[in-house]
């Protein structure tokens, strides 16, 4: 069971390789993107833009990727946002139990 428990260090190192891997896939986004006449996606910003609203909200759909490769970079993205979300109501989770222990014990 401890082996499952992520250390300090480790979440440390998984957070920078999910950062690091988000910015290639923002990278690699603008490049697909850039060859298309039609596409929104069009400089750094706004391939960050549309990069960081799908991870944290899913995307609201005035910016998005047009071409094949774009869409496939855009679907990776919304999986991250499923992991985000179960991220934060997993920690939610942890804080209220835990109050609710110090509650108890007192």
């Amino acid at each position: 069971m401890k082996a499952l428990i992520l250390t300090r260090r480790n979440t440390i190192k998984v957070g920078i390789a999910l950062v690091t891997f988000i910015n290639l896939l923002v990278l690699l986004l603008l490049y697909f993107e850039s060859g298309s006449s039609q596409a929104s996606i069009i400089d750094i910003p706004s391939a960050y833009l549309y990069s960081g609203i799908t991870i944290f909200t899913g995307g609201y759909g005035e910016v998005f990727p047009v071409t094949f490769y774009g869409r496939i970079i855009g679907f990776i993205l919304v999986f991250f946002h499923r992991f985000f979300v179960l991220l934060v109501i997993s920690f939610c989770i942890y804080k209220v139990r835990d109050r609710f222990r110090k509650r108890i014990k007192h």
